[in-house]
This record gives structure tokens, sequence and C-alpha cells, in this order.
């Protein structure tokens, strides 16, 4: 059901539907962003995990607010599910700043997504490349 969903989403006449065309031709690109879209959400409560500036061309930089020291893992990952990039930093509790200065720059422009997980928690964030 989903499937269908996006597809009528995406479709040319998705805002206005007649009885000619429906729901007008789906852009299939639109529609695979539909369902792989991570809402940036974590059971109500605030991220733990920050991104700035989004879009970004050449630095992102990522702010952590952790409960306790614990290492976390980082990973970029493309809109086809592949890990381009990934580490580990131990953060001590608080918050911590991680740039990301020369690590972005071979990154071709397009939609990406950053995950961080430290400790049971776990966070999916949306990035645009410029």
């Amino acid at each position: 059901m989903e499937v269908y969903e996006a597809l009528k989403q995406s479709g040319n006449y998705a805002g206005n539907p007649d009885n000619y065309m429906g729901w007008g031709i789906p852009d299939y690109e639109l529609a695979s962003s539909i369902l792989t879209t991570v809402e940036n959400k974590t059971d109500n409560r605030e991220s733990f995990v920050r991104i700035s500036p989004n879009p970004f061309k050449t630095q992102l930089n990522l702010t952590i607010n952790l409960e306790q020291p614990v290492e976390a893992k980082i990973e970029i990952i493309n809109i086809s599910g592949k890990v381009l990039y990934s580490s580990s930093y131990f953060g001590r509790s608080g918050i911590n700043e991680i740039p990301f200065d020369n690590s972005m720059t071979n990154l071709p422009a397009g939609i990406y997504f950053l995950k961080v997980k430290a400790g049971a928690n776990i966070n999916v964030l949306k990035l645009m490349k410029q």
C-alpha cells in the first residue's frame, strides 16, 4: 500500500486528479524518495543529533548531545543504502561538536542520510549536498 500511495503522490496531477488523467504520470525518482525518506524523530523526544548547514557544500558540522560518555558510530549512506563514510567517535557526556571539513568534498551533489548510533540511541537525518 505504501508504494501505491508514493506513486499517487508523485503523479503530475497529484494535487488535482481528474477523471481523464487520474493522478497523472508518476515520477519514479520522487516516489523512491518518498519511500526512503526517514522522519527526523525519536519517540517524541528532541533528537540527540543536529547537523548544520543543511544543505551543505563542503563543510558539515555535527553536534551530538550525549547523556553519558559512549562510543558513537557515524555513517553517511546514499539513497541506495550504500555506506559511503563510516567512523567511530568516543564522545563525552554533554554536547560534542564534530566538524567534517574535508570528508565531504568528494561526495557528489545529492541526498544522503547521516546515521548516528550512540549506545541504545539511533538517529537518522536526511542530508542534502549542493
